[in-house]
């Protein structure tokens, strides 16, 4: 699967929230996907940015770290702009993207809870602890 550019993730917004989402001005590069949730007292589709991109970018344009994420607090997840204001999220760890093509649903399968990690994962297969 490929990365989703800024236009990808754009069109997909327009289409999901009848062109309601709004976007944060500058920060095309930390626009990561949508989020979909009870925001104020209606289900939406919002924006979704990584905080830590933002960073990057603020510091991009000349800011040092500091400013940035003060920057970052005052004017950015700081505003509200009504319940399509975009979200930003704290991101820990790589999410695993599987194609629905490409999961096995075979009878055996289709009772137990779906795996998320591949068997070659350094986790362990499905089921395993990582403590081993």
């Amino acid at each position: 699967m490929t990365d989703l550019s800024f236009d990808d993730i754009r069109q997909e917004l327009v289409e999901r929230s009848d062109g309601e989402a709004l976007l944060a001005d500058g920060l095309e590069d930390a626009l990561i996907g949508t989020a979909e949730g009870w925001f104020g007292n209606s289900h939406r589709v919002v924006a979704l940015y990584d905080l830590s991109l933002c960073v990057r970018v603020l510091m991009s344009w000349g800011m040092d770290e500091e400013e940035a994420d003060e920057y970052i607090g005052y004017n950015i997840t700081g505003a509200y702009a009504g319940p399509s204001t975009p979200v930003f999220g704290v991101i820990h760890r790589q999410p695993l993207i599987v194609s629905c093509e490409d999961r096995d649903l075979s009878a055996e399968q289709e009772n137990s809870p779906p795996s998320y990690f591949p068997g070659d994962s350094p986790f362990g297969g499905a089921g395993q602890s990582m403590r081993g």
